[in-house]
């Protein structure tokens, strides 16, 4: 990717996508798509966003996903590498438990959650159900609607932190 970043930057597009915020197809150069990439790695590192810990001897910084493929998921992927992170996929047909099971293991403080209803409740009683709280420190979104802040006033950890993309966007 960087070399085509090098050779194109804002001369070619590199991304085609439906934006669900705006409701619009949405073209990206490959200079925007760096320039998204490196205003997230900024928000990550300044809002702390990855958590750093060693397990068994190796130092790890873990970011987790859940979430349909999509640009934003994407442009926050390449992000999380950028600053030496993990990706960690939670796949949406995964139980409650084996998403609680994988966030506890790898402690994920931070996980992007596809801006749907169904997924978000299936958070809500994910966070519910950790045995450590304060586990999750963040949940990031696409954009938050009144029906997902209704779900989320749910958490009973009141210490998550919810944060819009476009927040982290505004950061870098």
């Amino acid at each position: 990717m960087y070399n085509s970043v090098e050779k194109h930057n804002d001369s070619k597009k590199a991304a085609v996508y439906f934006d669900n915020v705006t409701n619009k197809l949405t073209v990206k150069s490959y200079g925007e798509v760096k320039r998204t990439v490196k205003s997230l790695a900024k928000a990550i590192i300044d809002k702390n966003l990855v958590n750093e810990e060693v397990i068994d001897g190796i130092k790890v910084k873990t970011f987790a996903f859940i979430s349909k493929n999509q640009y934003i998921y994407a442009m926050l992927d390449f992000a999380v590498h950028v600053v030496g992170g993990t990706s960690v996929p939670l796949y949406n047909t995964f139980e409650t438990d084996a998403l609680q099971y994988i966030i506890e293991n790898v402690r994920c403080k931070s996980v992007f959650v596809e801006s749907n209803t169904e997924i978000v409740n299936r958070m809500v009683t994910l966070c519910n159900s950790l045995k450590e709280k304060n586990t999750i420190k963040f949940l990031i979104f696409e954009y938050i609607s009144n029906e997902i802040k209704q779900l989320l006033d749910k958490i009973n950890d009141k210490t998550i932190q919810f944060i819009e993309i476009k927040e982290l966007l505004n950061i870098g």
